[in-house]
Protein backbone atom coordinates (compact mmCIF):
# COMPACT_ATOMS: atom_id res chain seq x y z
CA UNK A 1 0.00 0.00 0.00
CA UNK A 2 1.23 3.29 -0.95
CA UNK A 3 0.63 5.98 1.92
CA UNK A 4 0.87 9.60 1.08
CA UNK A 5 3.83 11.45 2.60
CA UNK A 6 2.59 13.89 5.38
CA UNK A 7 2.95 17.61 4.15
CA UNK A 8 5.41 19.40 6.09
CA UNK A 9 4.86 21.40 9.49
CA UNK A 10 5.65 24.59 6.43
CA UNK A 11 3.34 23.44 4.67
CA UNK A 12 0.53 23.12 6.52
CA UNK A 13 1.24 26.78 8.36
CA UNK A 14 0.89 28.37 4.84
CA UNK A 15 -2.26 26.58 3.55
CA UNK A 16 -3.75 27.95 6.96
CA UNK A 17 -2.31 31.75 6.90
CA UNK A 18 -4.48 34.46 6.00
CA UNK A 19 -7.73 35.56 6.43
CA UNK A 20 -11.18 34.85 5.20
CA UNK A 21 -13.28 37.52 3.42
CA UNK A 22 -15.49 37.74 6.65
CA UNK A 23 -13.34 38.02 8.62
CA UNK A 24 -11.62 40.66 6.80
CA UNK A 25 -15.30 42.20 6.42
CA UNK A 26 -15.32 42.46 9.77
CA UNK A 27 -12.55 44.63 10.73
CA UNK A 28 -13.15 47.20 7.76
CA UNK A 29 -16.76 47.39 9.14
CA UNK A 30 -14.89 48.09 12.76
CA UNK A 31 -12.33 50.37 11.66
CA UNK A 32 -14.82 52.74 9.94
CA UNK A 33 -17.07 52.42 12.76
CA UNK A 34 -14.63 53.53 14.99
CA UNK A 35 -12.81 56.57 12.86
CA UNK A 36 -16.32 57.79 12.13
CA UNK A 37 -16.81 58.25 16.05
CA UNK A 38 -13.30 59.82 16.15
CA UNK A 39 -13.85 62.31 13.45
CA UNK A 40 -15.59 65.07 15.26
CA UNK A 41 -13.14 65.15 17.94
CA UNK A 42 -10.41 65.24 15.23
CA UNK A 43 -11.79 68.14 13.59
CA UNK A 44 -11.82 69.84 16.92
CA UNK A 45 -8.46 69.40 17.84
CA UNK A 46 -7.64 70.67 13.93
CA UNK A 47 -9.35 74.09 14.94
CA UNK A 48 -7.80 74.31 18.09
CA UNK A 49 -4.03 73.70 16.74
CA UNK A 50 -4.98 76.53 13.97
CA UNK A 51 -6.15 78.77 16.56
CA UNK A 52 -2.63 78.12 18.82
CA UNK A 53 -0.41 78.61 16.20
CA UNK A 54 -2.13 81.56 14.96
CA UNK A 55 -1.46 83.27 18.55
CA UNK A 56 1.82 82.14 18.92
CA UNK A 57 2.96 83.30 15.37
CA UNK A 58 1.53 87.16 16.06
CA UNK A 59 2.77 87.48 19.43
CA UNK A 60 6.28 86.03 18.12
CA UNK A 61 5.90 88.41 15.19
CA UNK A 62 4.83 91.17 17.48
CA UNK A 63 7.70 90.52 20.04
CA UNK A 64 10.34 90.37 16.88
CA UNK A 65 9.18 93.53 15.68
CA UNK A 66 9.35 95.08 19.27
CA UNK A 67 13.22 93.83 19.06
CA UNK A 68 13.46 94.80 15.92
CA UNK A 69 12.73 98.83 16.89
CA UNK A 70 14.73 98.81 19.85
CA UNK A 71 17.51 97.28 17.82
CA UNK A 72 17.44 99.72 14.90
CA UNK A 73 16.11 102.99 17.05
CA UNK A 74 13.40 103.19 14.08
CA UNK A 75 9.72 101.87 13.73
CA UNK A 76 8.54 98.78 13.09
CA UNK A 77 5.54 98.09 11.63
CA UNK A 78 3.06 95.23 11.23
CA UNK A 79 0.66 95.33 8.34
CA UNK A 80 -1.85 93.70 6.59
CA UNK A 81 -2.06 91.47 3.44
CA UNK A 82 -5.07 91.35 1.07
CA UNK A 83 -5.42 89.49 -2.03
CA UNK A 84 -5.49 85.98 -0.84
CA UNK A 85 -8.16 83.53 -1.06
CA UNK A 86 -9.61 84.24 2.27
CA UNK A 87 -12.85 86.61 1.44
CA UNK A 88 -12.02 89.73 3.53
CA UNK A 89 -14.90 91.05 5.35
CA UNK A 90 -13.98 94.60 5.87
CA UNK A 91 -10.55 96.71 6.68
CA UNK A 92 -10.20 95.33 10.54
CA UNK A 93 -10.10 91.46 8.90
CA UNK A 94 -6.37 90.07 9.03
CA UNK A 95 -6.84 86.99 7.66
CA UNK A 96 -4.91 86.90 4.92
CA UNK A 97 -1.92 87.32 7.25
CA UNK A 98 0.83 90.15 7.66
CA UNK A 99 3.60 91.71 7.12
CA UNK A 100 6.65 93.10 9.13
CA UNK A 101 8.74 95.46 8.01
CA UNK A 102 11.59 98.35 9.45
CA UNK A 103 9.35 101.44 8.57
CA UNK A 104 12.10 104.03 7.73
CA UNK A 105 9.03 107.02 7.49
CA UNK A 106 7.17 105.78 10.47
CA UNK A 107 4.05 106.38 8.10
CA UNK A 108 2.82 103.00 8.40
CA UNK A 109 2.81 102.06 4.53
CA UNK A 110 5.42 99.53 3.22
CA UNK A 111 7.35 101.48 0.75
CA UNK A 112 10.66 100.48 -1.35
CA UNK A 113 12.75 102.09 1.28
CA UNK A 114 11.42 100.10 3.88
CA UNK A 115 13.48 96.65 4.85
CA UNK A 116 11.23 93.53 4.68
CA UNK A 117 11.08 91.34 8.10
CA UNK A 118 9.09 88.71 7.38
CA UNK A 119 5.80 88.09 6.08
CA UNK A 120 2.68 85.61 7.74
CA UNK A 121 0.00 84.00 6.68
CA UNK A 122 -2.84 83.16 8.44
CA UNK A 123 -4.16 79.06 8.86
CA UNK A 124 -6.95 78.40 6.71
CA UNK A 125 -9.97 78.70 8.73
CA UNK A 126 -9.36 81.24 11.30
CA UNK A 127 -10.08 84.63 11.13
CA UNK A 128 -7.45 87.31 12.43
CA UNK A 129 -9.35 90.69 13.11
CA UNK A 130 -7.99 93.71 14.69
CA UNK A 131 -11.02 96.42 15.39
CA UNK A 132 -8.99 98.81 16.87
CA UNK A 133 -7.56 101.93 15.68
CA UNK A 134 -5.53 101.95 13.20
CA UNK A 135 -6.90 98.89 11.61
CA UNK A 136 -4.84 98.16 8.97
CA UNK A 137 -1.73 98.59 10.41
CA UNK A 138 0.43 97.87 14.22
CA UNK A 139 3.16 100.19 15.25
CA UNK A 140 5.86 100.12 17.44
CA UNK A 141 8.31 102.88 18.12
CA UNK A 142 12.06 103.35 18.58
CA UNK A 143 11.32 102.40 22.17
CA UNK A 144 9.52 98.99 21.02
CA UNK A 145 5.97 100.41 22.58
CA UNK A 146 2.89 100.81 21.05
CA UNK A 147 2.65 103.62 19.13
CA UNK A 148 -1.00 103.64 19.69
CA UNK A 149 -2.42 102.41 23.48
CA UNK A 150 -4.94 99.69 23.93
CA UNK A 151 -4.57 97.60 20.48
CA UNK A 152 -5.81 94.21 20.21
CA UNK A 153 -5.92 90.88 18.11
CA UNK A 154 -9.28 89.11 17.64
CA UNK A 155 -8.45 85.36 16.70
CA UNK A 156 -11.59 83.06 16.26
CA UNK A 157 -12.42 80.08 13.74
CA UNK A 158 -14.51 80.72 11.18
CA UNK A 159 -16.61 77.74 11.60
CA UNK A 160 -19.20 79.08 14.68
CA UNK A 161 -19.78 75.33 15.95
CA UNK A 162 -15.76 76.00 17.71
CA UNK A 163 -16.54 79.88 19.01
CA UNK A 164 -15.67 78.99 22.28
CA UNK A 165 -11.54 78.42 20.50
CA UNK A 166 -11.82 82.03 20.16
CA UNK A 167 -9.41 84.77 22.01
CA UNK A 168 -7.55 87.64 21.73
CA UNK A 169 -4.11 89.05 22.27
CA UNK A 170 -3.85 92.31 23.72
CA UNK A 171 -1.28 94.39 25.37
CA UNK A 172 -0.83 97.44 27.42
CA UNK A 173 0.61 100.15 28.10
CA UNK A 174 4.16 98.93 28.36
CA UNK A 175 3.01 97.11 25.28
CA UNK A 176 3.02 93.10 27.52
CA UNK A 177 1.46 90.68 25.57
CA UNK A 178 -1.27 88.75 26.96
CA UNK A 179 -3.70 85.88 25.17
CA UNK A 180 -7.32 86.27 26.76
CA UNK A 181 -10.05 83.56 26.30
CA UNK A 182 -12.79 85.42 24.63
CA UNK A 183 -13.40 87.78 22.18
CA UNK A 184 -13.70 91.57 23.21
CA UNK A 185 -12.20 93.98 25.68
CA UNK A 186 -8.80 93.00 27.59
Amino acid sequence: MLTRPKPSRSRRASRSAGFTLVELLTVITLLATLSAMAAPAMVGMMVRHRVDILRSELMQSMQQARSEAMARGSTVTLTRLTGCSTALLNATDWSCGWTTFVDMDADGEEEAGDLRLQSVSVPVGVRLTKPTTPNSSQQFNQFGQSVTLGQRFELSPMDSQYAALAGSVCYSTGTRLRFKQGTGSC
